[in-house]
């Protein structure tokens, strides 16, 4: 199962929300962000038992 994640989601989404373009977080430092690479071993497996089975 997943582990519960709202920590690291918030700090990301903290970043993405900044007003100033500058200093707000891109595409590519948001994907690279440890909330979405920290489980992307258990997300990909999922997706592949899901689209395995569907």
């Amino acid at each position: 199962m997943l582990s519960f994640a709202v920590p690291p989601a918030r700090t990301l989404c903290g970043d993405l929300l900044v007003y100033d373009p500058l200093d707000r977080a891109t595409v590519h430092s948001a994907l690279r962000n440890h909330w979405f690479t920290q489980e992307l071993p258990e997300l990909e497996a999922a997706y592949r038992e899901r689209i395995k089975t569907g």
